[in-house]
């Protein structure tokens, strides 16, 4: 990833720290020691189970790339014939 995508303006009034404060509020724990943020417009995914010699990983969710896993969501939503219906 170019690291284009990883710097995002600051707002008119803010300056860049005060901008990463506001964004902090938004990490939150969706399971499996797995935490969703916002950083740089970005969905930032992290896993942490809280041991020191736990590997971290991170990855970063451009919109699209977000955009596309909702539409992998739905789509296993979709009710799919049983065995006894398609006979």
């Amino acid at each position: 990833m170019s690291k284009k995508y990883l710097r995002r303006r600051p707002t008119a009034n803010r300056a860049p720290s005060e901008e990463r404060k506001d964004v902090s509020k938004f990490k939150q724990y969706i399971g499996d020691s797995v935490y969703a943020d916002v950083e740089n417009g970005m969905i930032k995914l992290t896993t942490n189970n809280g041991y020191p010699d736990d590997p971290r990983n991170v990855i970063y969710l451009e919109p699209s790339v977000f955009a596309a896993l909702v539409d992998y969501e739905k789509r296993l939503r979709i009710p799919r014939a049983t065995d006894e219906e398609v006979e």
